[in-house]
C-alpha cells in the first residue's frame, strides 16, 4: 500500500504541472565538450572494459569528449586496460583517487574525477556526464540529452531511466524497477522534481560547482546533488528514452542490501538539509519540490510501521483476537463499505500503473513493498536509532557486483546444491523471518477454522461476522501476507537461471562495442505465473460479496 500512497500523492502534485519533454536529436554544430565519467571499485576488468569501448562509439565528435576511468579501487590490471585502450582512443584517462580516512564514496570518487580534469589539457570540460560502469550507453546517448540543457539555461540536469540487460524471467524480486521508471519518474518530472539517477545524467559543469561538487555525507549522492542544485534555483528534466542498459545485482544478498541503502539516503538528506521546509539552504525550492523530499522520506520511515503491521497479523490470528474492533453492526456495515471503497481504488490505481508497465508488476508491486518490510526496518533501526553497542551501523554503500557473494543462485554451473542453498539462505538474508512468519499465519489459520464451527448459539448472521472480523477481514489479508512472505522461500528454492553476460551481449562490426542483444532488453513473462493475479482477483471479488451482503442485511 506504500507505493499506491505515493503514486496517489505524486499524482495530485503533478495535477497542472508541465508536460512530458520531446525526444531531440543534437546533430549538428556547434557541439559542446564533455567530460564523461565511469566510476567503479573492485569490478569486473572485462565489465570496465565493455562499457568504456560502448562510452567511445557514442555518436559525438572524438574531440569533444573525454572518457575518464575513476576507478576507487586502485586496480593496476584497469590501468593497464585503459593505458592500451590508449592506442587507440586518446581520449581515454585513467585515475585512482588516495581515500580519505573519512568515507565519502561515490560522491568523493567524482569530486576526484572533477578536479583530474581540471588538470587535463583544455581544463574541464563544458558538460559532465556519469555512468555506472556495468552500464552500457546507446550510441545517441548524449545526443539525446543535450539538446534539452541547451534550449534552457536554467537546465542543469538531463536524466533518462535505467534499463538491465541480465533481467531473469518473472522478474521474481521485481528489480526491473519498471514503476519507479515509468509512472514514478515521469510524476515527478510533471511535478519540476526530477531527482539525477546517478548514472547515465548529463549536468553542466557551471551547475555542479555552483553547488561545490558532489555532496558528500550521504550514501545516496544522486538525490542529494539534486535537492542542491533545486536550492540553487536550477531545474533539470527527466527523458524518459532507453538510452543506458546494465546489470542488475545478480543475488537475493546483493539486491536486498541495494534496496535498504536507497531506503536510508531520502531520510538522511531530508536530516541534513532540515526537512526543507526549515532551512534556510532550501529557501528556493519550490513547494513541490520540499514536499516531494519530505515525502520520500516518509515513506521510506514508514516501512518500521509496515514491519510491525506485518508481524500483528499471525498474532492476531494465533491469539484468536478480532482483526479489528467495532462498536455496533451500524458501525461494521462502515467499515466493511470503506474497506470495498479502499480495495476498488486501489485496483483502479494498479489498473493506471498498467496502463504504463504492465498489470502483472502493478499487482506484484505491493507484494515487494511488504515481504522487503522487515529488511528496511532492520536497516534503518540501526541507521538511526540503535547506538553502535547495540548493532548501529551506517548504510555503506556498495557497487553492483563488486563484491563477491557466497551464493551464486543465478548461475546454473555455480550455483549451489538445495540443502547448502537453503541453508545459506536462512543464515545469510533474513528469510527465516519469512518462514517462521508462514507457518504462524498457516497455524494461526487453521485455529481460526476450528474456532469458528465451535461458536455455538450463533445465528448465521452472527456466525458470518465472526468469520469476517476473525478470519476474513482485510479482505482476507492473511492470504496476501502467505503469498507475499513465500517470494523469498520459493526464491530460495527454485532461484531464476539469467545466462552469462557474455551471451546477452553482442558486438557491433562497425565499433567493436557490445550492446545488450533484443531479447534480453525486456522481462519475460511466463504464460503460467499468474498467481498474484489471482490472488488478487480472489480477494477483491470476496471484498465486493461482502460489500453487497453487509448492505442489504
Amino acid at each position: 500500500m506504500l507505493q499506491t500512497f505515493l503514486t496517489h500523492v505524486l499524482r495530485c502534485l503533478a495535477i497542472g504541472g508541465r508536460s512530458a519533454v520531446p525526444q531531440l536529436r543534437h546533430l549538428h554544430a556547434p557541439f559542446p565538450s564533455v567530460d564523461i565519467f565511469i566510476t567503479c571499485c573492485g569490478e569486473e576488468a572485462e565489465v570496465v572494459s565493455d562499457t568504456m569501448l560502448a562510452v567511445n562509439a557514442i555518436r559525438w565528435p572524438k574531440d569533444k569528449f573525454r572518457v575518464v576511468l575513476l576507478d576507487d579501487g586502485g586496480d593496476a590490471e584497469l590501468k593497464r586496460l585503459v593505458d592500451e585502450m590508449r592506442q587507440n582512443f586518446d581520449n581515454v584517462y585513467y585515475t585512482a583517487r588516495v581515500k580519505p580516512p573519512v568515507k565519502d564514496y561515490k560522491a568523493g570518487n567524482l569530486n576526484h574525477g572533477l578536479k583530474f580534469v581540471e588538470s587535463l589539457p583544455g581544463g574541464a570540460a563544458e558538460f559532465v556526464a556519469a555512468l555506472d560502469v556495468d552500464m552500457i550507453p546507446e550510441p545517441h546517448w548524449i545526443q539525446a540529452l543535450m539538446p534539452h540543457l541547451l534550449k534552457d539555461s536554467k537546465i542543469c540536469l538531463a536524466q533518462p531511466p535505467q534499463r538491465y540487460y541480465n533481467m531473469p524471467k518473472n522478474d521474481p524480486l521485481l528489480q526491473g524497477l519498471d514503476v519507479n521508471y515509468q509512472v514514478v519518474e515521469p510524476l515527478k518530472h510533471n511535478s519540476g522534481v526530477t531527482w539525477c539517477g546517478g548514472s547515465a545524467y548529463l549536468m553542466r559543469r557551471d551547475a555542479i560547482d555552483d553547488i561545490g561538487g558532489v555532496p558528500t555525507g550521504s550514501v545516496g549522492e544522486d538525490m542529494y546533488i539534486s535537492q542542491l542544485l533545486f536550492a540553487r534555483k536550477w531545474n533539470s528534466v527527466y527523458i524518459n528514452e532507453p538510452l543506458q542498459f546494465g546489470l542488475i545485482p545478480d543475488t537475493y544478498k546483493a539486491h536486498t542490501k541495494q534496496q535498504t541503502r536507497w531506503h536510508v539516503s531520502p531520510i538522511q538528506i531530508a536530516a541534513f538539509m532540515r526537512f526543507y521546509f526549515f532551512d534556510p539552504i532550501s529557501g528556493h525550492m519550490t513547494f513541490r519540490q520540499k514536499f516531494t523530499g519530505v515525502l520520500f522520506a516518509a515513506v521510506a520511515a514508514s516501512y518500521i510501521f509496515a514491519a510491525i503491521g506485518l508481524v500483528a497479523m499471525p498474532l492476531a490470528l494465533l491469539t484468536g483476537q478480532s482483526l479489528i474492533t467495532y462498536s455496533s453492526p451500524a458501525v461494521l456495515q462502515l467499515m466493511v463499505n470503506h474497506c470495498f471503497y479502499f480495495y476498488f481504488c486501489n485496483w483502479l490505481d494498479d489498473c493506471l500503473v498498467a496502463v504504463s508497465t504492465n498489470y502483472k508488476i502493478a499487482i506484484r508491486r505491493g507484494h515487494f513493498s511488504m515481504w522487503m518490510a522487515p529488511y528496511h526496518a532492520v536497516v534503518l533501526g540501526r541507521a538511526f536509532f540503535l547506538p553502535g553497542w547495540l548493532g548501529g551501523d551506517e548504510a555503506a554503500f556498495s557497487s553492483t557486483g563488486s563484491k563477491t557473494e557466497d551464493l551464486d543462485e543465478r548461475d546454473v554451473m555455480r550455483r549451489p546444491s538445495l540443502v547448502p542453498r537453503v541453508r545459506g539462505f536462512l543464515q545469510d538474508n533474513i528469510i527465516w523471518f519469512h518462514l517462521v512468519y508462514v507457518i504462524a499465519c498457516l497455524v494461526g489459520v487453521g485455529l481460526s477454522i476450528r474456532a469458528i464451527p465451535s461458536a455455538t448459539g450463533l445465528s448465521d448472521w452472527e456466525w458470518l461476522v465472526n468469520f469476517h472480523t476473525h478470519l476474513g477481514w482485510g479482505p482476507l489479508l492473511w492470504t496476501t501476507c502467505i503469498s507475499t512472505c513465500l517470494t523469498p522461500l520459493l526464491y530460495a528454492l527454485f532461484p531464476p537461471t539469467v545466462l552469462s553476460r557474455e551471451s546477452l551481449l553482442r558486438r557491433d562490426a562497425t565499433s567493436g562495442a557490445k550492446y545488450p542483444i533484443p531479447e534480453s532488453r525486456q522481462t519475460k513473462w511466463s504464460r503460467w505465473n499468474i498467481w498474484p493475479e489471482l490472488q488478487y482477483t480472489f480477494c477483491i471479488v470476496y471484498m465486493a460479496v461482502c460489500y453487497l451482503f453487509f448492505s442489504f442485511e
